[in-house]
């Protein structure tokens, strides 16, 4: 959360470019988190989707979950208490939403 945007576009590309060409690719952007870092979470996942965008050699689907997990009403408490980490209920419904996702990706 504390990650400058050039930082984080950087990372990305140098990760990108490691991946070799034809190569399934799947990024997992950040989950949802307390308000505290909630809009710079939102923030990293833009800045993915743009990195993501640009790349062109390596086409990867990026997997959000921030707009679906903020509306979950499973977990009476999603964020443990420092609001930057999953309690075990909420990475359990993280964990079973981004299966979800890859699951549905494999079926297009």
């Amino acid at each position: 959360a504390g990650f400058s945007e050039s930082y984080v576009k950087g990372k990305v590309k140098q990760m990108m470019e490691q991946i070799p060409s034809g190569s399934l690719c799947f990024w997992v952007s950040p989950s949802f988190s307390s308000s505290k870092y909630l809009a710079k979470r939102k923030a990293v996942e833009t800045w993915l989707k743009d990195s993501l965008k640009a790349y062109t050699r390596v086409k990867c689907s990026l997997l959000t979950s921030i707009d679906e997990m903020s509306k979950q009403k499973a977990c009476s408490s999603f964020n443990s208490s420092d609001g930057l980490h999953m309690t075990s209920c909420g990475s359990q419904l993280w964990g079973e939403l981004i299966s979800r996702k890859l699951c549905a990706l494999g079926r297009l």
